[in-house]
């Protein structure tokens, strides 16, 4: 007799790295049923937003807000009424008291690690005892990368024999865009200089500000052309992040594009002379290996994440060294030795990572967990 796994993917459509995590996971899941009949959780608030073959996968459909009171009650009599044998929460906001056997994916722990002045002592409380209870509880912990599995043995006391790294995956539409999609982009955001990319968040663990002086001493001591272009939702929770920019003169060479819909990303690394990720702590880091899969350069942090996902196919610099990290930008911008380099060990590194080897791995976590 089949049996029926449940994945909570409430974050499916909010268009956040935890819905692309979820919504490919279940788009390359799906196909892969036999014994194992897959059910899908989405929000209903979201539904337009949902790709057509998982609306169609019989999904159950829920109003139950992240982080909420509804999310630790009602939820919890969803789940029961199901009759599951296994859940699979794709984030740890889940039921402290799950009705069934569950997995649950780990992203990263930055909340654990970094103290950020918009969570109040009450919310970061709440958040580390959601989830060292979520993790205490659940049957399994999958992790993104090694990293995280480590930082959840040390932080969270987690064995690692309940715990399985399962990298995420990269979509097929990161690959070189043409002249045309390129020039696109360029049009519509009046960008037609060349430029250094960061995509991401504002959060203090994003390491922006130092990211801007080390911006500077490129403009200043190495005349580069480039401009530095921002992408991601523009967020007025940290305005020190545009007072920096402003403090260091460099308002007209700095660009905040905001939100930038999916379906240009691709175009938007192609166009760029070079992604640099300068992160604190990751758990992943979706966005340099879409960049190196289209064919792009990468500066990025040597935190441990980044050099365990990226490898040999990017250029590292320390987070906490603005000099540093300006003189290893300033290399793989300018160095086109390196940069071919770079780029061949790149196209090869980045098919490790794809969404059926993801669900693969995922779906023999639940295989043995039932078995």
């Amino acid at each position: 007799m089949a049996k029926k796994v449940l994945v909570d993917a409430r974050f499916v459509g909010s268009g956040s790295a935890l819905g692309r995590y979820a919504e490919q996971l279940l788009l390359a899941l799906l196909p892969l049923q036999s014994e194992i009949v897959i059910r899908p959780i989405f929000n209903s608030q979201l539904k337009k937003n949902i790709p057509y073959d998982l609306v169609r996968a019989n999904p159950v459909w829920v109003d139950i807000p992240h982080y909420s009171f509804k999310e630790q009650l009602d939820f919890t009599y969803i789940l029961r009424a199901q009759n599951p044998d296994l859940i699979h929460f794709t984030h740890f906001n889940a039921p402290i008291f799950s009705p069934k056997p569950f997995v649950v994916t780990i992203h990263d722990l930055t909340i654990s690690k970094f103290v950020d002045k918009n969570h109040s002592s009450i919310r970061r409380w709440a958040y580390c005892f959601q989830l060292s209870q979520i993790a205490k509880r659940s049957d399994h912990i999958i992790a993104i990368s090694q990293a995280t599995a480590k930082d959840m043995e040390r932080i969270l006391k987690a064995p690692s024999g309940k715990i399985s790294v399962v990298y995420e995956g990269i979509e097929s539409k990161f690959r070189p865009q043409s002249k045309d999609q390129i020039a696109k982009f360029r049009k519509k955001y009046n960008l037609f200089d060349p430029f250094i990319l960061y995509a991401g968040q504002w959060r203090p663990h994003k390491n922006l500000l130092r990211l801007f002086e080390a911006f500077s001493i490129l403009k200043r001591e190495y005349r580069i052309e480039e401009k530095l272009v921002l992408i991601g939702a523009k967020d007025p929770r940290y305005p020190e992040v545009p007072k920096k920019v402003k403090d260091l003169g460099l308002e007209k060479e700095v660009r905040f594009l905001g939100f930038v819909e999916e379906e240009m990303l691709p175009a938007v690394y192609s166009a760029s002379s070079l992604l640099v990720m300068p992160s604190l702590a990751e758990g992943f880091g979706f966005p340099p290996l879409e960049a190196i899969a289209c064919g792009g350069v990468v500066a990025a942090s040597f935190i441990s994440c980044l050099r365990e996902v990226l490898d040999e196919s990017a250029v590292f610099f320390d987070p906490y060294d603005i000099r540093d990290m300006a003189v290893k930008i300033y290399s793989a911008l300018k160095n086109q030795k390196l940069r071919d380099i770079l780029r061949l060990r790149g196209r090869k590194w980045v098919k490790r990572y794809n969404w059926e080897k993801t669900a693969k791995r995922t779906l023999l976590v639940y295989q043995n967990i039932l078995s």
